[in-house]
C-alpha cells in the first residue's frame, strides 16, 4: 500500500486488492472513492509506490510476482500504461518511486535473487538501471529522495548486518 496527495491535496492510494487479484489505485474525487485497476493478475502490485508527476498524473512502481520483474505504470489519456523496468532475475520488491527535477521517474528497489539494492531512472528514452549496493543482502525497505542538487539518496535495510543504511550519490 502506498499513499500520496495530488496537488489538490486529494488522497490517492495504490494497493493490492485480493478480491480482484489486481493492483488498484483509489482516489478521493467529488466526495467519493474512484477505484481503477492498474494491473490485474495474482499479487499484482506487491511492494507498490505511488507518486505524481509534474502534470499531477499518478504513477506507480510495483513488483510483478508472475515474472519476478520491476514494473512501472502511469496514467496516460485516462488509462493505465504499464511497462517493465527491470527483468533481470527476481527483482523489484520494496520499490520507492520519485520524480527527479527533470520530471523523470526514478525507482529504488530490492533485487531478491542477488540481495542487491538497485536504482532505475528514465533518461527520456530508456530505463537506465544500476546496482547501488551489493555488499551482502542489502536493499529491502528502500526509500528514495533527492537532495537540493538533484542527487539521489536511498535509505534501506542491510539484512546481513542488521543495520539501516544510507547511500547518496555525490554528483
Amino acid at each position: 500500500t502506498s499513499l500520496d496527495l495530488n496537488d489538490g491535496d486529494a488522497a490517492v492510494i495504490a494497493f493490492y486488492d485480493a478480491a480482484d487479484d489486481a493492483l488498484q489505485v483509489a482516489g478521493w474525487e467529488a466526495g467519493e472513492w474512484r477505484v481503477e485497476a492498474v494491473a490485474a493478475y495474482p499479487w499484482a502490485g506487491s511492494y507498490s509506490s505511488l507518486a505524481f508527476d509534474a502534470s499531477n498524473r499518478a504513477a506507480v512502481s510495483f513488483y510483478d510476482p508472475r515474472e519476478g520483474n520491476l514494473r512501472y505504470g502511469r496514467l496516460a489519456e485516462d488509462r493505465w500504461v504499464v511497462e517493465t523496468v527491470d527483468a533481470n532475475a527476481d527483482t523489484g520488491r520494496y520499490t520507492s518511486l520519485v520524480f527527479d527535477a527533470a520530471g523523470h521517474p526514478c525507482i529504488s528497489y530490492y533485487e531478491v535473487s542477488r540481495g542487491n539494492l538497485k536504482y532505475a531512472r528514465w533518461d527520456g528514452s530508456a530505463w537506465v538501471v544500476e546496482v547501488v549496493d551489493e555488499a551482502g543482502d542489502v536493499g529491502s525497505y528502500s526509500r528514495l529522495a533527492f537532495d537540493s542538487a538533484g542527487n539521489p539518496a536511498v535509505a534501506y535495510y542491510d539484512a546481513t548486518s542488521g543495520n539501516l543504511k544510507l547511500c547518496r550519490r555525490g554528483g
